[in-house]
């Protein structure tokens, strides 16, 4: 009977322990999503305090708008991906670091269609940021 009351107390408790994580995602997400629209807006960094990787993670499955959700950024831990902000599509770079993650947009040069030159031409775009991203991390 204790064994099985036992069972019971742990079992309530892993499952208020993931509730109340999965709340703290999903408010972090929403975080991540507002300072992506302010990044957007202000085309400047903008600083999530005590965010993490699984919150841009979380973010990108929520509003990425690819069926490749993110990619991950070479040699550093943080995430890329194209995200709709609103009614405007964004490329959206999250970078983790010691107090929290950086977020930053980039504008699209133009709306891309569905068709399959408008997706290599976007896949090529999203190449093209990473690589400027990528050369500008290398020289700070």
């Amino acid at each position: 009977m204790i064994v099985l009351l036992l069972l019971i107390i742990v079992v309530l408790i892993i499952t208020v322990y993931y509730k109340s994580m999965a709340a703290r995602g999903e408010r972090l997400c929403e975080i991540v999503y507002a300072a992506a629209l302010k990044a957007h807006i202000t085309n400047k960094i903008v600083e999530v305090p005590n965010a993490n990787v699984w919150s841009a993670i979380r973010f990108f499955d929520v509003h990425a708008s690819t069926a490749n959700k993110y990619t991950s950024l070479p040699g550093q831990p943080g995430y890329a991906g194209y995200a709709r902000l609103g009614e405007e599509e964004v490329i959206v770079i999250a970078v983790r670091h010691s107090k929290g993650l950086s977020v930053t947009t980039h504008e699209l040069p133009y709306q891309f269609g569905n068709d399959l030159i408008s997706l290599t031409a976007k896949a090529q775009f999203f190449d093209e940021v990473m690589n400027i991203y990528s050369r500008l991390q290398k020289e700070h």
